[in-house]
């Protein structure tokens, strides 16, 4: 956990299963317990992409599958509402560390609103498909659906309320 101004930052919180080996190419599967300590002070790489010259340093891996959430507290008097994102790219490039938490708690945590930024497979990893069950077409859509059934189910953990 970081701090920023009146910001908690929690970032590289998994929502799924590393999608590697024999997970590459299937649909995204929930993490059932964490053990120990959860989430890092870093951001998490990106999903591996041909990455556009931004000016920024971005590590990448197949390893993608976190969110980063930006919270005024964790113990609130009251649950806060829920601002859930997701990057941008044409589902080839982008990632969760495009969204800074200095720019996140500037604009929205200071006003009492907990934001959730997601990453999911992107390009022929995320998207291709021949069709069979074997190798799910959407899969990058699927990891985002599993980040929002995760926020749903633990953001209150955070501060957030999980029906608005």
């Amino acid at each position: 956990q970081l701090f920023y101004g009146n910001g908690a930052i929690f970032l590289g919180v998994p929502f799924a299963k590393p999608p590697l080996g024999d997970l590459r190419f299937k649909l995204p599967q929930p993490i059932c317990q964490f053990e120990g300590l959860v989430g890092s002070t870093e951001y998490k790489p990106r999903y591996s992409q041909l990455l556009v010259d931004d000016g920024l340093d971005h590590t990448v891996s197949e390893d993608c599958l976190y969110i980063n959430v930006f919270t005024p507290s964790v113990t609130p008097r009251r649950k806060l509402p829920v601002m859930f994102f997701v990057h941008g790219g044409g589902f080839e490039n982008g990632g969760a560390d495009i969204y800074h938490y200095k720019g996140a708690v500037r604009n929205l945590v200071s006003r009492g609103v907990v934001v959730v930024v997601t990453q999911y497979r992107l390009a022929a990893p995320g998207f291709f498909t021949t069709f069979s069950p074997d190798f799910p077409a959407n899969r990058g859509i699927f990891d985002v659906l599993l980040a929002l059934r995760w926020t749903q189910k633990e953001i209150a953990n955070f501060g957030g309320d999980p029906n608005r």
